[in-house]
């Protein structure tokens, strides 16, 4: 092969090689996993090229122009390693965003499956003789069901509540993290043991 037709050559792969890379760079967040792996064919056929390219300029080059020629082979293949790792991050984090979506959705629906125990859980409307039976009741069919999430948990709690009770949980959003906070703002109102203590006496 010529010399000529070598140079040629290696002006062609390039300009594709800069085209694929600015065009990768601009729409990299919108390709796809199937996308991604066909752009990455595409460079791994412009990284043979450009290998194939340099073997035969090396054999053709005369001494001073092989050092040259070795520091534009390593720049060139630079750039698409770099490419070819910016395409792998990319698909490894669509693979880890799918799964966590996988999960959130596997969660989600079974979520919807689960059921409020049959057990007829009693309502709380604030009196403090009746917290003990309440909160043991509630705590054995609901809190302790390893079944439920934390905003289940807390959706069940909010619709068995009435009057001050019910004021105390009421502006506490529907979240996982929300359950254990409204349970201890109950607790810590109604759990006292002589107020309890003094109420059961007199009604004895």
């Amino acid at each position: 092969m010529k010399s000529k037709t070598c140079l040629n050559q290696k002006k062609a792969i390039i300009s594709s090689l800069t085209r694929l890379k600015n065009k990768t760079l601009q729409d990299i967040n919108e390709l796809d996993s199937t996308e991604l792996k066909i752009r990455k064919n595409r460079f791994d056929v412009i990284g043979e090229e450009l290998k194939t390219l340099f073997d035969n300029l090396f054999s053709l080059a005369n001494d001073d122009e092989i050092e040259g020629y070795i520091l534009e082979k390593q720049e060139l293949l630079d750039t698409w390693e770099e490419m070819l790792i910016l395409l792998e991050r990319r698909v490894s984090h669509l693979n880890k965003t799918n799964k966590s979506t996988e999960v959130i959705h596997t969660r989600n629906s079974d979520s919807t499956e689960i059921k409020l125990p049959t057990l007829s859980l009693p309502t709380f409307s604030g009196v403090i003789d009746e917290w003990l039976t309440f909160s043991d009741l509630f705590q054995a069919a609901v809190t302790n069901n390893q079944n439920l999430t934390g905003a289940q948990k807390l959706q069940y709690l909010k619709g068995v509540l009435k009057g001050d009770a019910q004021k105390i949980v009421q502006s506490l959003p529907i979240t996982d993290g929300n359950f254990q906070i409204a349970w201890d703002l109950l607790k810590e109102r109604y759990f006292h043991k002589r107020e309890i203590l003094s109420s059961l006496m007199k009604n004895l």
